[in-house]
């Protein structure tokens, strides 16, 4: 594998945040490099890898096998940001849906 680093902490690729050393990476099963759906991967960062927490980067608290589902209609935050194509870029901010 590459040497590949993770840039928390900013919503620039090439500035501000913190660098993070990847070890490895897990994309999702089903993931799309045409249509890039399922565009989702676990990152596991270096042992030794210290994230800094702030006001640009927070934990998050994820749901559990346990948890009931949803209804339907329910308001939801997203987070986060990425590529959805090769001409656009997105970058969602607790956007509600």
């Amino acid at each position: 594998m590459k040497i590949a680093y993770a840039r928390v902490g900013s919503t620039m690729y090439d500035r501000d945040g913190q660098l993070l050393k990847i070890a490895n990476f897990t994309p999702h099963p089903n993931y799309d490099e045409k249509t890039l759906d399922y565009n989702f991967a676990i990152i596991y960062f270096e042992d030794n890898a210290e994230i800094m927490f702030g006001d640009s980067v927070k934990p998050i608290q994820l749901a559990t096998y346990d948890d009931s589902p949803l209804p339907d209609g329910s308001m939801l935050t997203i987070s986060g940001w990425g590529i959805i194509s090769v001409k656009y870029f997105i970058v969602f901010a607790n956007s509600n849906i």
